[in-house]
């Protein structure tokens, strides 16, 4: 498990992103280096712009090949909501990625704040028989 904690800046999506790539490729996961970066910088902007508190990471491999990714903030409103954009919408896309894109996802209520987590599961190799 890694955890880090990123002030509450319009550089914190883009920090995130390099730590979370640095991450998988390190535990072997780079397939999912490309989904985990776009869904990770979406939860971080929402957390910076809805709730302007430190940002709270944690990335934890799965048993079963993956890693669930968490962001945690201190405020304790703004419940994140999916909502298909509009095409000519310029923002309101994120938790809708994190819905397509993720094997799966929710959100916890903290002592003082929220997190709002998703898994990015391993695609088992298929094998072709006589290959």
């Amino acid at each position: 498990m890694a955890r880090y904690a990123l002030r509450a800046t319009p550089a914190a999506p883009s920090k995130a992103r390099e730590t979370v790539r640095e991450l998988l490729v390190a535990w072997g996961y780079p397939e999912l280096c490309d989904t985990a970066m776009l869904l990770t910088s979406e939860l971080v902007t929402n957390a910076v712009r809805h709730a302007g508190t430190r940002v709270h990471l944690v990335v934890q491999r799965l048993p079963a090949g993956g890693i669930r990714l968490a962001v945690s903030d201190a405020a304790p409103g703004d419940w994140p909501q999916v909502n298909k954009p509009g095409v000519d919408q310029e923002s309101g896309r994120g938790m809708w990625l994190v819905d397509k894109l993720s094997n799966s996802w929710g959100t916890t209520r903290g002592r003082s704040g929220k997190t709002v987590w998703f898994e990015l599961l391993v695609e088992p190799a298929v094998v072709e028989e006589g290959a």
